[in-house]
């Protein structure tokens, strides 16, 4: 991506920074979405140890709240 085609810089791509970028592309924006870990999602991501899977992070959001829940889908 062009630096000069990015308008907004959106910190972090967890829940709030996904959402935050999706908002601001679906409003016209240009964002840029950075994240320091090797993958999306924060706290609301799964991890492998091994054999096992392990779910991170408050999952009863996808449940709770239809919009989110369509948003992750």
């Amino acid at each position: 991506m062009k630096t000069e085609s990015v308008d907004t810089v959106v910190l972090g791509a967890g829940p709030a920074g996904l959402a935050a970028g999706h908002i601001l592309a679906k409003a016209g924006r240009k964002p840029l979405v950075v994240e320091k870990g090797k993958v999306a999602g924060g706290l609301m991501r799964s991890i492998k140890r091994g054999d096992f899977i392990v779910d991170i992070g408050r999952k009863e959001l996808y449940n709770r709240l239809a919009k989110v829940d369509g948003m992750w889908a």
